[in-house]
C-alpha cells in the first residue's frame, strides 16, 4: 500500500471533523479504510476498473468510470462535478454541517449507467443509531415504508440510499453493502431486513449485499497478491 497516497486521500475526505480519527485508525491492522483503499487502488487503472465491477457483481459496460474514496477522487484529472453536486445536496437538502458531510466509502460514477455507492465493512457491523436526524433523509419517493426505514436504525445505509437516489437524478443507482458473510446474519440482521423491506427498489434503483468471500472467489489468478491480502484482512479476529 502507498501510505503517503492513502494519507493524502484521507486528508481530503468529506468529513473534515473526522479526519484525525480516520488517520489514527488507519495504522491499525483491522483498518477498514486501509482495506478499502487497497482494494480500490488495485483496480484503479483504466483497464482494470471493468474487472473490479465484475468482481463486485456489477454487470455493466462503460467507456469511462470515475472513482471516489470518501468523496475524494483517486486519480488526477477526475471530473469532480458529481462530488460538488453531492456536497451541495448534503448541505442544502439534507441539512448536514459543512465540516461533517457524509462521505460514502466508495462512489463509482459509471458513464452510460449512473452511480454506484458502496458501504464497506470489515469486522464491524452496520452502524445502528437511534436518532431523529434520520428523518432528514426519509424522502417518501425513495422508500415504500418510511416507518420501517426509521425502525431499522441503519443510519449509514439510509443516508447512502437517500443520497444516491437524490444524486442520480433519474439515472441508475445501486447501493452495495460490502462485508463478510457474517455481516448479513449478525445481531443486527433483523434490522437490516427492515431496511431492505423499506426500500423503493426497481430496475433503476437497486440494493445489493456483496460479501468479501464472494469477491475472493471472483478474483483472477493475476490478482493473487490482492487475494492473499484480503484473505489475511478478512479472517476472523
Amino acid at each position: 500500500m502507498d501510505s503517503s497516497d492513502f494519507l493524502k486521500i484521507l486528508e481530503k475526505s468529506n468529513n473534515r471533523r473526522n479526519i484525525s480519527n480516520k488517520k489514527c485508525k488507519a495504522g491499525f491492522s483491522t483498518s477498514e479504510d486501509a482495506v478499502t483503499y487497497t482494494f480500490v487502488k488495485s483496480f484503479s487503472q483504466a483497464d482494470s476498473i471493468e474487472r473490479m465491477m465484475k468482481v463486485l457483481g456489477l454487470e455493466m459496460n462503460s467507456n469511462h468510470v470515475d472513482l471516489f474514496l470518501w468523496g475524494c477522487p483517486i486519480s488526477k484529472g477526475t471530473d469532480i462535478t458529481l462530488i460538488n453536486r453531492m456536497n451541495s445536496l448534503l448541505s442544502n437538502e439534507f441539512a448536514e454541517r459543512a465540516n461533517s458531510l457524509t462521505e460514502p466509502d466508495i462512489i463509482l460514477s459509471v458513464e452510460g449507467y449512473g452511480i454506484v455507492i458502496i458501504e464497506v465493512k470489515l469486522h464491524s457491523s452496520n452502524e445502528v443509531k437511534a436518532t431523529e436526524k434520520l428523518s432528514n433523509y426519509l424522502d417518501r419517493s425513495f422508500y415504500t415504508n418510511v416507518a420501517k426505514a426509521k425502525s431499522s436504525q441503519h443510519y449509514e445505509l439510509v443516508r447512502n440510499w437517500s443520497i444516491g437516489n437524490a444524486l442520480s437524478e433519474g439515472c441508475n443507482f445501486t447501493l452495495i453493502n460490502l462485508g463478510k458473510e457474517s455481516l448479513f446474519t449478525d445481531r443486527n440482521a433483523s434490522k437490516l431486513q427492515l431496511f431492505k423491506e423499506s426500500l423503493n427498489c426497481n430496475k433503476r434503483r437497486q440494493f445489493a449485499q456483496v460479501s468479501w468471500e464472494e469477491i475472493l472467489n471472483r478474483l483472477e489468478e493475476r490478482d493473487s497478491q490482492l487475494k492473499e491480502y484480503l484473505k489475511r484482512k478478512t479472517k476472523y479476529r
